[in-house]
């Protein structure tokens, strides 16, 4: 096992696209369960890169905000699929195309990268949801198989 595969890694950022919530969202579910938790340290959760420090009382309030176990929420090995989205300066002209197509000015050179980074969403949107179902199955399975084993 090399150095980088060495850690803990956080599937916050999955499971709260499963579930189709934010952070935001998710800070003030905990929030309402009478969780203090800083927003900071779940967008940390969040991403992609290894835990550095896991605070028991955090991961426990997001596992009962998400009905999730632990073993749902934190891995010993590096994902091996991650959700993609697209780079930020293809959202920005994205974002701006689809405002002046709002409008109904695109030039035909516009409408044709609009159409592009359209399909280029597609694709990741397709991508993402594989991702998605494969892992609510699979935590699903082990979740059935928990139970069985009882």
């Amino acid at each position: 096992m090399s150095g980088s595969e060495k850690g803990a890694w956080s599937t916050l950022r999955t499971l709260l696209a499963e579930k189709n919530l934010t952070v935001v969202d998710l800070h003030e579910m905990v929030r309402k369960q009478g969780f203090e938790v800083n927003r900071k340290s779940l967008y940390r959760l969040a991403t992609s890169r290894p835990v550095q420090k896991l605070d028991t009382a955090i991961a426990r309030a997001i596992c009962e905000a998400l009905d999730v176990s632990l073993e749902d929420l934190i891995q010993f090995q590096k994902p091996k699929l991650e959700l993609k989205r697209l780079d930020r300066k293809s959202q920005q002209e994205l974002d701006g195309l689809m405002n002046k197509n709002n409008e109904g000015g695109l030039t035909e050179q516009e409408q044709t990268r609009f159409k592009m980074l359209l399909d280029e969403v597609q694709k990741i949107t397709l991508y993402n949801s594989k991702i998605l179902l494969d892992q609510k199955r699979l935590r699903e399975s082990r979740h059935h198989e928990a139970v069985a084993a009882r």
